[in-house]
């Protein structure tokens, strides 16, 4: 028997070069402290001056770092049946008329206020004639519910948590935190929390309560007419009891400090505009006081004869060095990306979120000379405070669309916006169907696809025509 070998079958040695990009431990360190928020930067420097001797804080600094001249250079059933509430009160970064920012300032001003969730709680609680082991169990509860004010454990889970034997105890307890303010705390769902406030409301239609048990998903669909059908009572009134639901509350929690992180936004900087109609920028200070290294500890480091002790003071020092140079280009980068960005959109800032032109991240890597993956990392959960409200860097960056007739872009937000303001203006007995809107768009030149507006319309979080039909008499 004869073997052959083909030719791809030999073994052959080939030296290849191959260029690896290999991270130092403070290169990576580096980059995650780009990527912080400042809530998520002051933890790190808090439980690095508990770790680190050297490290400590310095004396209130009074005056802003710096300033900077600018010249003009599927949804879930609780978000389609609260979609204005929600968009209220869903943090920040979404611009509006001057009222809707002076409500953006009281909420985010309520998150640092006393009292807390639990507090107002706790405060109803020692004004209640409640026996003294209900109002232990009530403290309990009241430590358990949720961000949203919610108490998802059962009456058997708490009663095994306590030890308790009789059950109806726990129930007793739970029906105290009911009845507090606001209504519908102490729920274990949203038909629950729906269900008790409107137990509070007099001379409520039955259907309403009706609706809450049996058809909130219909609801979620804007689907009246079925509702109607369900209930046999005309249209105009399923959409009166629809009104009713969508006008309650929730999450009882809203508008109270829950004391959870995500609660808290603090800004980078602070864009202004002078007298003369000028942007300029003021940066936030890091932390309310300045970081430094007491210069004890490196005369110690010197002038000490205990190895030991050297070894250990120098390795803190280098440490805090290291720390401290890495909070410096954190600042810098920051800054240099925000600096870009209002040169970049000086009419956004001036005039509204439909001025936003398109801006990548690529473009501004450009203009700074950096990686690309670094501005990703310098717009990482950032936010800027400006005349529009409380900003998120990141959703100041839009891709190019082709989206007019002489082919030049226009940024998905200025889309996006237009197709806010056609809907907001639509006869809400007779709403614009998707194809509708692009006929509308295509009057102020931008012309997209139906599919690009359904698009759009979802990420906006509005609802489809038919989801956002209204039914009025005749």
């Amino acid at each position: 028997m004869e073997l052959s070998y083909r030719a791809d079958q030999s073994q052959n040695q080939k030296q290849r070069q191959r260029q690896n990009l290999i991270l130092t431990l403070r290169m990576r360190e580096s980059l995650e402290i780009l990527q912080m928020s400042l809530p998520e930067l002051q933890e790190k420097i808090d439980k690095e001056i508990l770790e680190n001797p050297v490290l400590e804080f310095g004396g209130q600094d009074g005056e802003p770092q710096s300033e900077k001249e600018i010249s003009g250079k599927k949804t879930t059933e609780a978000q389609n049946l609260f979609p204005e509430f929600l968009k209220q009160n869903s943090g920040f970064g979404t611009a509006g008329s001057p009222d809707d920012r002076k409500n953006d300032s009281d909420r985010f001003a309520a998150v640092s206020q006393e009292p807390t969730f639990r507090d107002y709680l706790m405060k109803q609680l020692s004004e209640l004639d409640v026996e003294p082991t209900a109002a232990k169990i009530c403290r309990y509860l009241i430590d358990n519910l949720d961000e949203k004010g919610y108490l998802r454990y059962s009456a058997e889970e708490i009663a095994a948590d306590l030890n308790i034997r009789k059950i109806d105890m726990v129930d007793e307890a739970i029906a105290v935190i009911r009845q507090m303010d606001p209504a519908g705390v102490g729920a274990s769902d949203l038909r629950e929390c729906l269900a008790l406030q409107v137990e509070r409301m007099p001379e409520t239609n039955p259907a309403v309560t009706t609706i809450i048990d049996r058809y909130l998903g219909l609801l979620s669909g804007n689907r009246v007419r079925e509702i109607a059908r369900e209930l046999n009572i005309p249209a105009v009134d399923a959409q009166k009891c629809c009104n009713v639901i969508r006008n309650l509350n929730p999450i009882p929690s809203s508008g109270f400090n829950t004391e959870t992180r995500e609660q808290f936004v603090m800004p980078e900087a602070t864009v202004k505009i002078d007298e003369c109609g000028n942007l300029y920028i003021e940066s936030s200070r890091d932390d309310a006081k300045r970081l430094y290294i007491n210069r004890d500890y490196i005369r110690m480091a010197e002038s000490t004869d205990d190895s030991e002790v050297r070894v250990y003071l120098q390795s803190k020092l280098r440490r805090a060095s290291v720390l401290m140079s890495n909070l410096s280009n954190r600042k810098k980068t920051v800054l240099r990306v925000i600096e870009t960005v209002v040169q970049c959109q000086p009419l956004y800032f001036k005039k509204g979120r439909s001025f936003l032109k398109p801006m990548t991240m690529k473009s501004v890597a450009e203009q700074l000379d950096l990686n690309e993956s670094t501005i990703s990392r310098a717009i990482q959960n950032k936010f800027i405070l400006c005349p529009l409200g409380i900003v998120s860097l990141k959703s100041l960056f839009t891709c190019p669309v082709n989206a007019r007739p002489d082919n030049s872009a226009a940024s998905s937000a200025e889309v996006k916006e237009k197709i806010k303001e056609i809907i907001k203006t639509e006869d809400k007995t007779r709403p614009l169907s998707d194809q509708r809107i692009m006929a509308e768009l295509g009057k102020s030149d931008f012309a997209i696809s139906r599919r690009t507006v359904a698009k759009y319309r979802d990420e906006l979080g509005i609802l489809s025509a038919a989801g956002r039909k209204t039914y009025q008499e005749e």
